[in-house]
């Protein structure tokens, strides 16, 4: 009689979709069958993570609140853990590892993972000596970065033992036809056009997918667009992602000169379209981990402009497939811009190498492979 799979937990801050989120979901629905039984708990008692993966068939919790210290979600983690018998957890967010450390440490929890989902520069000394706190004493048997920026991040601000941080890029499944290439000269792409209320001789078409808050460098987008209107007045500037800016973006949009424009789109579960009608798909992050929208658009052979910030330029390296900026700086960025839709050829090119740097390095196959071999090592020496 065969035994039943190792029991794994996974802890997110959030129930709601950004990066991380998505990259959990995907990693739930093309896990090997059989090889894990995994739980989700997030730090939120509702939102799209937990729907979407209870659709999956996962069992997914929500806690009662965000605050690690807050009693009534300290109590119900810990009767989580008391009635799961977890082979190990793996945690997601400084939020989510305060609460989790100590206490499946407590709970006897044979094994611990921590994610890196970013270099996170914003962090001042309390949230370091936070992080080192809660991972003293073993803790932390592994941490999994996904960008060798994040590891280095760590083992330089956080002192945390190099040996114990290993680094395991996202990965995507590489979606169907089209490419972006193929779709914009389809009756599907004018179709979608029409349905956005894009005029049909609008162009470039500029895409940003990533939800709206000033690390995500729109501010930067909006200011190298306005540089950009006087020799491409038919510009359209398209903006997915859940709005955190409390419509401060959209009015810097407006003052910028772009309300005719610029779309604010909101959040959307299928940025591929979008991508696929773009000219250009832009990131102009002021910090990135490993971000799986640039992966998307790569793979969907886009043409890109993004900057040169944390682990974009593990995935994308400037002039090869992708053109890079410095962060913060959109005289750089509308440049780039300008010279990609100047110059097709090279747009062509970069785009090309982008699709088949995805499919030989960064497939979501690859990544859960990695992630469940290291959880197997982790736990054959507990």
């Amino acid at each position: 009689m065969s035994s039943s799979p190792p029991r794994i937990l996974q802890l997110t801050s959030s129930a709601h979709i950004g990066g991380t989120e998505r990259n959990i979901l995907r990693f739930l629905k093309g896990h090997e069958a059989g090889r894990f039984d995994y739980t989700l708990v997030t730090m939120e008692s509702k939102g799209p993570l937990l729907e979407e993966a209870r659709a999956l068939g996962v069992q997914s919790i929500g806690l009662p609140s965000q605050s690690p210290f807050n009693g009534q979600t300290r109590k119900r983690f810990r009767d989580i853990l008391a009635e799961g018998n977890f082979s190990l957890a793996h945690a997601y967010g400084l939020r989510a590892e305060t609460l989790a450390r100590g206490m499946a440490h407590n709970a006897k929890v044979p094994a611990y993972v921590s994610g890196i989902r970013s270099p996170d520069p914003w962090r001042k000394l309390p949230h370091v000596l936070l992080d080192r706190f809660t991972a003293r004493g073993g803790r932390v048997d592994l941490f999994i970065s996904n960008s060798e920026a994040g590891r280095q991040s760590r083992i330089e601000r956080e002192k945390f033992a190099a040996n114990k941080i290993i680094t395991i890029h996202n990965g995507i499944e590489p979606p169907e036809p089209p490419t972006a290439p193929e779709f914009r000269k389809s009756a599907e792409a004018s179709a979608l056009r029409e349905k956005m209320g894009i005029a049909p001789d609008a162009w470039p078409i500029i895409t940003v997918v990533s939800n709206l808050r000033p690390p995500k460098g729109h501010l930067d987008i909006i200011n190298a667009a306005g540089i950009l209107l006087p020799n491409f007045p038919k510009l359209c500037l398209l903006l997915a992602g859940r709005d955190d800016s409390n419509g401060q973006i959209q009015t810097a949009a407006q003052n910028a000169g772009l309300a005719a424009n610029a779309r604010f789109l909101g959040f959307t579960s299928d940025p591929y379209p979008l991508m696929r009608l773009s000219d250009i798909y832009c990131l102009p992050s002021h910090w990135e981990g490993c971000p799986t929208a640039l992966l998307e658009a790569m793979a969907l052979e886009c043409s890109i402009v993004t900057t040169h910030v944390g682990g974009i330029p593990e995935l994308a390296r400037n002039e090869e497939e992708a053109l890079l900026v410095p962060p913060q700086d959109p005289v750089q960025l509308s440049s780039a811009l300008e010279r990609l839709l100047l110059d097709p050829s090279l747009a062509q090119k970069l785009a090309h190498n982008a699709r088949q740097r995805v499919l030989e390095n960064f497939t979501l196959e690859q990544m859960i492979r990695r992630i469940e071999d290291a959880y197997d090592k982790l736990l054959r020496r507990k």
